[in-house]
């Protein structure tokens, strides 16, 4: 009964949160910032309008002389919720995708951190910390990440209860695993993936030998399982990617771009200490939403007083259980997350790119941050319920941070007002220490009021304090970061049916997306100025329109297109936007169709596969409440 008002509580404050950054969407305006407009809403508004007209979406014929689009991975047509695109508008569809894909990592961390024992109120806390980080909210618009990181947590869910035995829960993670891969995002995915199976082979050392190995066996056959319900989809996409550019592996340049440094860590504490675009007032290079993994100051400080509950050795051993004996792992799975994602700036990802495969395959080290976000918001959920705010030395400790961070907003006030001219950098630093001080003193103050009968009245009102405090926290650390236009913004623009194919050089198109309207450092001037954005014939923003251009903004091309522009490039490279005649550009032929039949019949028999476990399940639940029946008889 506890763990339902928590829920509710957990559930009514993400939806006020999401309200307060989105409302705009109820007014009919939409999501566009980026990608959306670059490449999501195009793909898969021209895809699924092939489908109501009874076409199969295997090819776009507008980009790139012609190109993949069923195969393209990130489209993710074949993902069962972007099927919402069949049955209502296109900006409906996607807007209300991007939101749900929030709430729904939020219940898959209350499900997991159920099954691990935590109480209702640690459970909230861990929920709200991951599905309310900047790793998900800054990077709303990149629907795929988003969506592959919503499936993490039920992924570790899936697997942990296969542990158990039973046919139909090794189908349930195969559905659960098939649904990640569905959804978009490789990267993700796979860094999931690694992250599981570490965590079934840190589970398996805990139970007998011969039980571990039905568990490892029982888990490895519902991951593969779903690799083959999801065949459909990668089956295609291997076939691109095996006459791809990337075939043959990233340069170390190129994969480690966005690698995290020590001085990012510090967004840790202040998610704006260098500014924030959604203002305009972001200080350094670089995209923010790459590096942004806050959870909250509460949170973090939390899960940091884990530590000190775990090597406690005066705590019984009975005392938290499956979570108490979980924090090494955790801790760990963080710490070697956080090393990765350091790419260039660290000593780990070097090592692993150059002596493991895959380390090659992916753009972005930052993007391990995910291993980062989850861990800790378990841990602050383990640290809310067993260690922060108790103790014998609680007081002492939190009396000092208390006039700590009352200091530190005072110091911060008295330098803005008086030391540090106006608009200077030195000014956004100084709101970001401001902040930190309030929040710090916040947390200390709620450690401090904590009370020692948790079941009292006293104890729910201050844990519904503590989950408000969590929530404003993260409101005001990422409001402005999915701004909005008119819905007005995506309307087609039809061309003539005879329309020329158009070329526009790379250095004009890198100009026009982040010098002159997607600028990193200012989200308001692509939103200031959307009617030109919408008519930059910005690939692929021209296939709304149904404009033929080689241009084509997407990660995975094939070898033979990136060939073709450097042959235009090496002509057009100092010109503005050409219309190209019908023999200067190459013609790409649809190829994919025999992979896709092959998928389809591989993701079939894997259909058919789980539905007889399923089946198998049900019958044997079924004879055992027979016999049972029998025997009350």
């Amino acid at each position: 009964m506890a763990a339902r008002w928590h829920a509710r509580v957990l559930f009514g404050l993400l939806g006020l949160v999401l309200l307060g950054w989105l409302w705009p969407l109820l007014a009919g305006e939409t999501l566009f910032w980026g990608l959306p407009a670059l490449q999501f809403y195009p793909w898969r508004a021209y895809a699924f309008a092939e489908l109501r007209a009874g076409r199969l979406p295997l090819w776009n014929p507008y980009n790139g002389g012609g190109a993949p689009l069923l195969a393209n991975y990130q489209t993710a047509i074949l993902y069962p919720p972007n099927w919402l695109h069949l049955i209502l508008p296109d900006v409906v569809a996607m807007n209300l995708l991007a939101v749900a894909h929030i709430v729904w990592a939020a219940a898959g961390v209350w499900y997991f951190t159920g099954r691990l024992g935590m109480p209702g109120f640690g459970r909230a806390v861990s929920a709200l910390a991951f599905s309310l980080s900047g790793y998900l909210i800054a990077r709303l618009g990149s629907f795929p990440t988003v969506a592959a990181a919503a499936w993490l947590p039920w992924l570790f869910w899936a697997a942990d209860r296969t542990r158990e035995g039973g046919a139909g829960r090794v189908a349930g993670l195969a559905l659960v695993a098939a649904m990640q891969l569905l959804a978009g995002h490789a990267q993700t995915t796979f860094y999931g993936l690694v992250g599981v199976a570490a965590y079934i082979v840190w589970t398996g050392a805990h139970v007998q030998r011969r039980e571990r190995w039905k568990m490892w066996a029982r888990v490895s056959g519902g991951l593969l399982l779903g690799v083959g319900l999801a065949a459909a989809q990668l089956l295609p996409t291997a076939e691109l990617y095996a006459r791809s550019a990337r075939a043959n592996g990233l340069h170390y340049d190129w994969t480690t771009n966005f690698s995290y440094t020590l001085e990012r860590s510090l967004t840790l504490l202040a998610p704006n200490l260098y500014g924030t675009p959604a203002d305009g007032s972001y200080l350094t290079g670089g995209a923010y939403f790459e590096d942004a993994a806050y959870m909250g100051v509460l949170p973090l400080v939390a899960a940091l007083s884990v530590v000190g509950w775990w090597a406690n050795r005066r705590a019984t051993p009975e005392e938290g259980g499956r979570l108490r004996r979980d924090v090494p792992f955790w801790a760990g799975m963080a710490i070697v997350a956080f090393l990765i994602a350091l790419g260039k700036n660290g000593f780990l990802f070097p090592l692993l790119y150059r002596y493991v495969p895959t380390f090659q395959a992916f753009q972005g080290p930052v993007r391990w941050l995910i291993l980062f976000v989850l861990p800790v918001s378990l841990l602050a959920g383990t640290g809310v319920s067993y260690a922060w705010g108790c103790g014998s030395r609680r007081v002492f400790w939190n009396r000092l941070f208390l006039a700590g961070g009352c200091a530190m907003a005072v110091m911060g006030a008295i330098a803005e007002c008086w030391l540090v001219p106006v608009d200077s950098p030195l000014q956004v630093m100084g709101r970001a220490v401001i902040g930190l001080g309030i929040l710090s003193a916040g947390c200390a103050a709620l450690a401090l009021l904590r009370p020692i009968e948790k079941s009292s009245r006293r104890g729910s009102h201050w844990e519904i304090a503590v989950l408000v405090f969590i929530a404003a926290d993260l409101f005001w650390a990422f409001r402005g970061l999915n701004p909005t236009v008119p819905a007005e913004f995506f309307a087609p623009r039809p061309v003539a049916a005879d329309a020329p194919m158009l070329y526009m050089p790379q250095t004009l198109q890198q100009r026009l997306m982040y010098e002159e309207f997607f600028d990193f450092r200012d989200y308001r001037r692509a939103v200031d100025r959307w009617p030109e954005l919408r008519a930059a014939l910005l690939p692929n923003l021209n296939l709304l329109d149904r404009q033929p251009m080689v241009n084509n903004f997407e990660p995975l091309v094939t070898q033979t297109y990136a060939e073709a522009v450097s042959a235009l490039e090496a002509r057009y490279a100092d010109d503005g936007l050409v219309v190209l005649g019908a023999d200067e550009y190459v013609t790409q032929e649809p190829f994919g169709e025999q992979a896709l039949v092959t998928g389809v019949l591989v993701s079939g028999l894997s259909l058919a596969i789980c539905l007889a476990l399923w089946g198998r399940d049900r019958v044997r639940a079924g004879n055992r409440l027979g016999a049972s029946g029998q025997q009350q008889c």
